[in-house]
């Protein structure tokens, strides 16, 4: 019997982690089916030490037999069953896995920029108040097609990579602002969750997100008129 529930663990432990190697990079494991591997994978190597225990000293030496040891070693036998019985019943995982948190705007703009004069002071200038404490509103305009966001998205990568900031979020807002889908935007590069409809119980929870520990940049691009 201890060989055939460690078999079955075995099995089971095969299957999962075939599934978490052919999990993809939008998802990600959760932590007790990566738990459960790790309890499984020590309990095999017990049951296969106690295996070779029995085999090495649970034999009749010129007839004598020790009762005592042989108990001993039975007992623990019906232990070791019972946890593999057990452990292999946890391992039938529905799911293994739930959505990776979506990054930061790092990886909307992952390349380098090439700054002219212009950009450089800009960019000098913003990277400045957001050192400044005292400064909680920065606004950069100019010309359609200037280069106004990828400037933004390339400040906000710098000011994370200087540590002036734990997470950089990015929302647009554009000519008619949509305010469920900008709040939606923001909450999920916070890793909030909705559950109320209306827009001002949706901003409660965003600004009490936003008054967490983290220190968070929060960038609205493409504004038009106040919001």
């Amino acid at each position: 019997n201890l060989e055939k529930e460690k078999q079955k663990l075995i099995s089971t432990l095969g299957s999962v982690q075939e599934r978490v190697e052919a999990t993809d990079k939008t998802e990600q494991v959760k932590e007790s089916v990566l738990k459960w591997i790790n309890e499984a994978e020590k309990l095999v190597e017990e049951v296969e030490n106690l295996e070779t225990e029995i085999e090495t000293n649970g034999s009749c030496f010129k007839g004598q037999c020790s009762i005592g040891k042989r108990y001993n070693q039975s007992k623990k036998v019906q232990q070791k069953i019972e946890s593999l019985i057990n452990l292999n019943k946890n391992g039938q995982f529905e799911t293994i896995s739930f959505p990776a948190p979506i990054p930061g705007s790092e990886y909307l703009y992952p390349g380098n920029i090439v700054y002219f004069k212009s950009t450089q002071n800009a960019s000098d200038q913003i990277l400045e108040a957001l050192r400044d404490d005292s400064i909680n509103l920065i606004g950069l305009h100019g010309m359609g097609g200037s280069g106004k966001t990828i400037l933004v998205k390339a400040v906000g990568n710098k000011a994370k990579a200087m540590n002036l900031f734990d997470r950089v979020v990015l929302a647009t807002v554009s000519q008619t602002p949509d305010i469920k889908e900008i709040q939606k935007e923001i909450a999920e590069l916070m890793g909030l969750k909705f559950s109320e409809g209306n827009k001002a119980s949706r901003a409660i929870r965003i600004s009490l997100g936003l008054q967490s520990k983290e220190r968070i940049l929060v960038i609205l691009d493409d504004v038009w008129a106040k919001l």
